[in-house]
């Protein structure tokens, strides 16, 4: 990893955050952006040498062309993207409203079209990497209730990742599919923990949680490794 130049979105809070950490120990140069520039100024103060926080709200197409623009300069280059932003509403489908639905996929699916397209030409060049995370709910059958919208979302990013893949094929594009995780949203929202009992009562999870550090490792694996992986599924044991 020493000296790769990485963009990581959605590097304010969480599991985003951690990657980014992750990757500046492990000799990165690493470019944090997301909404929250005061969170993404403390993750800059313990890596001042090999870090720049970017102001970026994935909703606005400016912002993210903005951002990757600011990241490639600041970096001297882009070697590679990990889009980490996750919008999540819970609710019942017949609840959802229209806002809801815009919330989670345009920050879930459009945002990261958007900062892919402006992030292209520079990982062309490097012939680099693209990671997104996705989520293990999108793959069940039957579906998890309360997290329609999420699992809808996290399923048109990873055909759209496909996409990507195929038109630009010297790109190394990846998805990460993420099981329960420590810190996550569900604690961040109230009718987390009424869902989640749902989901622990019909065996969809098995009451366990993952360390945000399990998926950085990963992402740092993908970006080292000479093989292209498509996709990686990480869950509790």
């Amino acid at each position: 990893m020493r000296d790769r130049k990485v963009l990581v979105v959605g590097a304010s809070r969480g599991i985003g955050r951690t990657i980014a950490q992750h990757l500046a120990r492990s000799g990165a140069h690493v470019a944090l952006a997301g909404r929250s520039t005061e969170l993404l100024a403390e993750t800059v103060r313990e890596h001042p040498d090999r870090t720049v926080a970017i102001g970026c709200d994935v909703g606005d197409a400016d912002e993210c062309a903005t951002a990757v623009g600011r990241a490639a300069e600041d970096l001297g280059g882009l070697d590679a993207l990990v889009y980490a932003v996750g919008a999540f509403r819970f609710g019942e489908m017949a609840d959802t409203s229209a806002a809801d639905w815009h919330a989670v996929f345009d920050t879930n699916v459009i945002g990261a079209a958007l900062v892919t397209q402006a992030a292209l030409p520079h990982l062309k060049a490097a012939g680099g990497n693209a990671i997104y995370l996705s989520s293990d709910s999108a793959l069940h059958q039957p579906p998890w209730v309360g997290i329609g919208p999420y699992i809808c979302s996290k399923v048109a990013l990873e055909r759209m990742v496909q996409c990507w893949q195929y038109e630009n094929p010297d790109i190394a594009f990846s998805t990460l599919a993420i099981g329960p995780t420590a810190s996550s949203v569900r604690e961040r929202q109230p009718e987390g923990a009424r869902f989640g009992a749902i989901w622990q009562e019909k065996g969809q999870m098995n009451g366990r949680q993952l360390d945000p550090s399990e998926h950085a490792a990963m992402v740092a694996h993908i970006l080292a490794s000479p093989a292209r992986i498509g996709t990686v599924t990480i869950v509790p044991r």
